[in-house]
């Protein structure tokens, strides 16, 4: 086969004549694409199939009836098109829904900024590049951030008082 030396990848919706339907699990993660187009035809995206690449446009052409976890993980994604809607930082605002959160524990242990599946259950992709952490989320206090900020573009970021712990890496790469 031939080396891609393209950052851009088109994928297409079908190869010799067979329907491109499913992206698997890891599929096109670390390959250091910078734009990516899913085409209508695939049906089924595995988590992490997009995972840690530098991806800052990212289309899904169509609806796919099963979305997997951290597609977009640890990328820094500008412009998500999902299904015909457009979502960037100035339109899909972060807030409370976009932290994965144990109200038990008070750790925030991750975060949905440009996940399909997000889009797709809640029609939000909490794309916006500025976070303030909040204090409580719904009524419980967040005491610890152990991860999930990594890679995506944040140019600003507030934490409040009532954090006592930031793992080492949390916000790498921004």
């Amino acid at each position: 086969g031939q080396a891609c030396l393209s950052t851009t990848v088109v994928i297409p919706s079908s190869i010799a004549g067979t329907t491109i339907m499913s992206l698997n699990t890891y599929s096109l993660s670390s390959k250091g694409f910078t734009s990516v187009v899913v085409p209508s035809t695939v049906t089924s995206v595995g988590d992490y199939a997009l995972f840690n690449n530098r991806i800052t446009q990212a289309t899904f052409q169509g609806d796919p009836a099963t979305v997997g976890a951290n597609v977009l993980m640890n990328n820094p994604v500008q412009t998500l098109t999902y299904a015909g809607s457009t979502y960037t930082s100035a339109n899909s605002p972060i807030d409370e829904s976009c932290f994965v959160f144990n109200s038990a524990t008070g750790v925030i242990s991750g975060f949905t900024r440009a996940d399909p599946a997000t889009v797709k259950a809640t029609g939000e992709a909490c794309m916006g590049l500025s976070l303030v952490v909040p204090a409580e989320i719904g009524g419980a206090m967040v005491t610890e951030i152990s991860g999930g900020f990594q890679n995506i573009g944040l140019t600003s970021v507030e934490i409040p008082s009532t954090i006592t712990k930031v793992s080492s890496y949390a916000f790498t790469g921004n």
